[in-house]
């Protein structure tokens, strides 16, 4: 059983637990054998426990693995080994949008990043459905945790491929590419591919599917400027189907786009709306990561609206959410309590806050956040009337195709030259 168990585990790259071991190698057995199967290869010094974000996790040295690999093969039993992997991670990713939503869910999927890239170049090869569904589900934790490279070459991967029944994943992979390419500045893939995913849900009757490309539909065309009518109607009808289909976390989602699409806008109550109808979904207003979301949307709105106190208070209360990791989600946050603190007359500590979160910004590799730092001390420059300074940022965020930047740039100037 110890060398059976050895031989299958070899299929993993990047480590194992218990529960993928067990579904790939000795779905017969019952965890707790699994586990002391394991314990006793780990004594034997052939398998090595490692640190984990999740539980219990093991890993091979890589000769050992390749040796086991070659008997696995030699018995003739890769191509079921591969196969079970493939069914495991599949699962795997359909929990993906729940663990996102966990305190560490990020590095939990993280860990398995390895064995989620090769299940799927088996499954592009073998079932693209599969292929398409695990892409799908990890799009979330892609765009959340700004793993763009990994999600960009997932997303080439299976729509280069030849498609196959599921339109409705087909669709949420299209939408999310075109989110990775407005996320990481590739502007044209943003613009056609939310296109495709909606003209693949015709005459389709996933909801789900519909609901999320919708949402990520609503995000390009608002935030590039493409189409911020059509934006805004994609926004709200995404949240009415979520609503109508009885799914809280859609309509959660959708109501934190919905207060955003609102405020790019100018639509302040509008957007206030959709930010008190979140905080009535118990599910949803009580989650520390959804939460975070929906303070972010709510201290941009008090920022454009021109309200810091209430921009701060949101802003504090994120921060506090997110804690000190520095995401872009993070970042955000600060840029929005900095220009906040502009406002009300801080510019000195708005300066400050505003050099340090850049600093810790280049030096995190965080290279998208640095437009909305550039932004806040942009205004941070103009509170503390240093127009040169304020000038030759404003130049330098003209090259931002990003709508608001541009608009606030442009405004900046504006009052520069007036000044």
């Amino acid at each position: 059983r110890e060398r059976e168990l050895l031989r299958w585990v070899s299929v993993f790259v990047g480590g194992f637990t218990v529960a993928s071991a067990r579904a790939v190698a000795a779905p017969l057995l019952d965890e707790g054998e699994v586990r002391r199967l394991l314990d006793s290869l780990e004594a034997k010094g052939l398998i090595m426990a490692v640190r984990a974000v999740g539980p219990g996790r093991w890993a091979f040295l890589e000769t050992i693995r390749e040796q086991a690999f070659e008997l696995l093969c030699l018995e003739s039993e890769e191509d079921e080994a591969e196969d079970r992997r493939l069914v495991f991670f599949r699962a795997f990713a359909a929990t993906a949008d729940e663990l996102v939503l966990e305190t560490d869910g990020h590095e939990v999927i993280d860990e398995e990043t390895a064995n989620l890239r090769r299940a799927l170049e088996w499954a592009v090869e073998r079932d693209v459905d599969g292929a398409t569904d695990i892409v799908a589900d990890l799009m979330n934790h892609w765009v959340l945790a700004e793993h763009f490279e990994e999600g960009r070459a997932a997303c080439d991967a299976v729509l280069a491929a030849t498609p196959g029944g599921d339109r409705g994943g087909r669709a949420v992979v299209e939408c999310g590419a075109g989110m990775i390419g407005m996320l990481s500045k590739d502007y044209a893939g943003a613009i056609a591919s939310p296109q495709a995913g909606l003209a693949l849900l015709e005459g389709v009757g996933d909801v789900e599917a519909q609901v999320r490309c919708l949402r990520m539909s609503a995000m390009v065309l608002t935030l590039t400027g493409i189409d911020t009518e059509q934006g805004r109607r994609n926004a709200y009808q995404a949240a009415e189907m979520a609503r109508c289909n009885g799914d809280w976390l859609g309509t959660a989602w959708a109501l934190s786009n919905l207060a955003v699409v609102e405020a790019t806008s100018d639509r302040f109550d509008a957007a206030r709306t959709a930010y008190e109808e979140f905080l009535t979904i118990p599910n949803a207003s009580e989650h520390v990561r959804l939460r975070t979301f929906a303070e972010v949307a709510a201290a941009w709105i008090e920022v454009i609206a021109g309200s810091p106190e209430r921009a701060l208070a949101h802003a504090d209360l994120a921060l506090a959410l997110e804690g000190d990791w520095p995401s872009m989600t993070h970042f955000q946050i600060a840029g929005f309590r900095i220009h906040a603190l502009a406002l009300l007359g801080r510019a000195e500590e708005a300066l400050g806050e505003g050099a340090r979160e850049m600093r810790r910004a280049q030096e995190s590799g965080a290279l998208q956040a640095i437009p909305a730092i550039d932004l806040a001390l942009l205004i941070a420059e103009l509170a503390a009337d240093d127009l040169d300074s304020a000038e030759a940022r404003a130049l330098r965020l003209l090259e931002v195709p990003q709508q608001h930047t541009l608009a606030l740039a442009r405004e900046v100037l504006g009052r520069i030259a007036l000044a």
